[in-house]
């Protein structure tokens, strides 16, 4: 009869080089031929490197190079024992034994693997027992791929926070066709500024999150038996934390699903049903489960790149990684506070009013050379509660002007121009910045507001800064220039509408020019050092919210605008001196050095493309 098997490596070379998977006697015929000649031309070691780079291995691939860097994102001579076996261990049946679609029998076949090396003496037991613990929880215990997971798919999808935020943005009419075949969407990506931020943003949220995350604890016999006694004697002399013990991998496997997936049907079935004893298990799985998920949550993050000009999208990153449990776009979807770099927002409005109505009282008035008082200050609502504003520093300087506050990013002062000018004045114009009264939304009417305390997103603050580099001019962001169909014909063109000039004037050239001016000084001589690049101008502010619980920096060049935030999902601190200019600040500098790198020498609505423009600006310096 037909059966599968009973090939060597030679015939498979042969099969694989030349032949078909056809099942018949004269392919079999075909292939023992084949060998014969293989065997005579090649030396043994020859036809196994052969077959090593052609063996199908899963999911697309081909060979044990594509293989391992579709498997462990690591060339072939990287691998260590245990990811070799898998590797060998998908040779007889990649499809049944693969360890995204078959976990339970890939772990039996490197067993089988793991022993067959006991025996030809290449591992001892200890080390292969060793090898397969490590791959146990180095590989096994973090697997999140999808089965349906190919290699195919990802040389399609090299950029996977582009390509969602793409099918994002589809016109409605397309979104239900696009998959039909023959169209083509013709983007605002830039593949080096893209590359560049994946390369800058996803290692550098990597290692903010092990940073952060302490060690797990495992002596817990020894630490009883050297300090039991001692600790049981804290407890009796003074109030002490509850001692927390070890939880297992599946316990906090269990915990952070309850909090994820079952808590609210678990819940329910509990007011249903009753029971002291269900409601206290619920409980406490509930407080237990959501500080397992606290503490086990990554460091996220997002970017966004724009050109000032036309508002073309050039670069997207929406967090630490694009994978099936976590693809959020968090550049368009997280609102998070901006901290001090809502600053100079509120500053550009209050120049801008002074520019725009001649005659004002001094105290109504605010330009760069405007002296405010650094000294500590108390509010009271109306609520009669106090409101008392720090510098991060913890430092004051009495009388500075304007740049010198905006510089060393004071927020007494900050707080003191928006209480001086008042909301009525200010909030007008952050709200065109941030485009807000195309819509419904509104500024509180706060000091707050002029610390960050407003929940924006990197899009949105990106869009508000571009503002300030276009010489004024609103900025439109898009990432769709036009979409075509089998034969080209174009069905959908944006680039007519995003014409350098075509949006509306937010500010004059002047305040663009000032507050431009003003967040050079940040960069060259403030908070914002770590953000300066090499030949080129660059204009921007550091973003630091309470309890370090986020990192931002926000910034331009005369070609690029870019907006990048770090922080857990859930409210929780960086760390001691995780601030805007000390995390994010380095972050948005390397990023920004590198997508400089071969820029085109012409952009649209740019005639120097190396050095800021204000059209129009008749500002006049004066020194004194």
């Amino acid at each position: 009869g037909v059966i599968a098997g009973a090939s060597t490596i030679t015939q498979q070379v042969a099969r694989l080089r030349f032949l078909t998977n056809e099942r018949s006697l004269l392919r079999k015929l075909r292939e023992a031929f084949l060998s014969v000649l293989i065997e005579l031309r090649y030396s043994k070691r020859e036809i196994m490197e052969i077959y090593l780079n052609m063996v199908p291995l899963g999911h697309g691939t081909n060979g044990i190079e594509a293989a391992a860097r579709f498997y462990f994102n690591k060339s072939f001579v990287e691998l260590e024992w245990g990811e070799a076996a898998v590797l060998s261990s998908l040779t007889t049946r990649p499809n049944s034994l693969s360890p995204f679609k078959n976990p339970t029998e890939s772990r039996r076949k490197v067993r089988i693997t793991f022993q067959k090396l006991i025996e030809s003496g290449d591992l001892s037991v200890a080390q292969a027992e060793a090898e397969f613990r490590r791959l146990e929880t180095d590989f096994y215990a973090l697997l999140e791929r999808s089965p349906n997971d190919s290699a195919f798919h990802q040389r399609l999808n090299r950029h996977p926070y582009a390509t969602a935020y793409v099918m994002r943005e589809l016109p409605r009419k397309f979104i239900f066709i696009i998959y039909r075949g023959g169209y083509r969407i013709y983007t605002s990506i830039d593949i080096r500024h893209q590359t560049a931020a994946e390369q800058q943003m996803l290692p550098y949220l990597q290692r903010q999150t092990e940073r952060r995350r302490r060690a797990p604890f495992k002596y817990f016999e020894s630490f009883d038996r050297e300090f039991g006694d001692l600790q049981r004697l804290a407890n009796l002399l003074i109030e002490q934390p509850e001692f927390r013990y070890k939880v297992s991998r599946e316990e906090r496997k269990l915990m952070r699903g309850f909090v994820t997936d079952m808590a609210q049907e678990l819940n329910l079935l509990n007011y249903l049903g009753g029971g002291r004893g269900i409601n206290q298990a619920l409980d406490y799985h509930s407080s237990e489960g959501f500080r397992v998920v606290e503490e086990s949550q990554p460091v996220e993050g997002a970017l966004i790149s724009l050109r000032p000009h036309t508002g073309a999208v050039t670069a997207v990153v929406g967090g630490a990684g694009f994978k099936s449990s976590n693809q959020q776009l968090r550049f368009v979807t997280a609102a998070r506070q901006p901290g001090s770099s809502f600053k100079p927002l509120m500053y550009a409005a209050g120049i801008e009013h002074t520019g725009q109505n001649r005659g004002l009282a001094e105290r109504k008035q605010l330009t760069a050379s405007t002296l405010i008082d650094d000294t500590p200050i108390t509010f009271f609502s109306d609520d009669l509660s106090e409101y008392s504003p720090k510098n991060y520093s913890g430092q004051y300087e009495g009388l500075i002007r304007l740049r010198r506050a905006l510089t060393l990013s004071k927020n007494a002062v900050a707080v003191q121009v928006y209480e001086r000018l008042g909301p009525s004045i200010v909030n007008p114009i952050i709200e065109r910045l941030l485009q807000f009264d195309q819509g419904d939304r509104k500024l509180p009417r706060e000091a707050a507001v002029a610390l960050g305390s407003y929940a924006v997103t990197p899009f949105e603050m990106a869009r508000a800064y571009a503002v300030f580099a276009s010489g004024g001019r609103e900025v439109q962001p898009y990432v769709i220039s036009h979409i075509t169909d089998s034969a080209g014909d174009v069905l959908y063109d944006a680039r007519e509408e995003h014409l350098p000039g075509k949006g509306r004037e937010v500010l004059s050239p002047e305040t663009a020019e000032i507050m431009t001016s003003l967040l050079r000084d940040v960069v060259n001589e403030g908070t914002g050092r770590s953000a300066r690049i090499a030949g080129y101008p660059v204009a921007g502010k550091p973003g630091t919210t309470n309890r370090n619980t986020n990192a931002w920096f926000v910034g331009y060049s005369p070609r690029i605008v870019t907006a990048l935030y770090l922080g857990f999902d859930r409210p929780m601190s960086l760390g001691q001196g995780a601030t805007g200019g000390g995390l994010a600040a380095p972050l948005w500098g390397r990023y920004m050095q590198q997508a400089h790198r071969g820029e085109p020498e012409v952009l649209p609505g740019i005639e120097e493309p190396n050095r800021f423009e204000f059209r129009g600006s008749k500002v006049v310096r004066v020194e004194n």
